[in-house]
């Protein structure tokens, strides 16, 4: 019966521990490599957190790589999707 167990417990714990990585690469996450996926742009939607179709700059304070001034080109004080995927290109 023991030796079930600990059979079990170990063909558990390395899927869990398989699965783990596996999540790891695919959200960028862990302390190894770039850290790019990280520090990546959200998409429009994400960054939208208000969901008002455009992003203020209270929303665009915290996100990596815009610059809000000057991805306003329009200089309305929001970034419509077009603004806001250009600059997320630019960065």
């Amino acid at each position: 019966m023991a030796r079930k167990s600990l059979a079990l417990t170990l063909a558990l714990s390395s899927t869990l521990v398989v699965g783990c990585a596996a999540w790891d690469r695919m959200t960028g996450g862990g302390d190894s490599g770039s850290g790019a996926a990280r520090s990546a742009t959200p998409s429009f939607s994400k960054a939208d957190r208000d969901g008002s179709g455009s992003i203020e700059q209270s929303e665009a304070a915290g996100l990596a790589g815009i610059d809000f001034s000057s991805a306003d080109r329009d200089g309305d004080g929001k970034l419509s999707r077009s603004e806001y995927e250009a600059a997320a290109q630019r960065k």
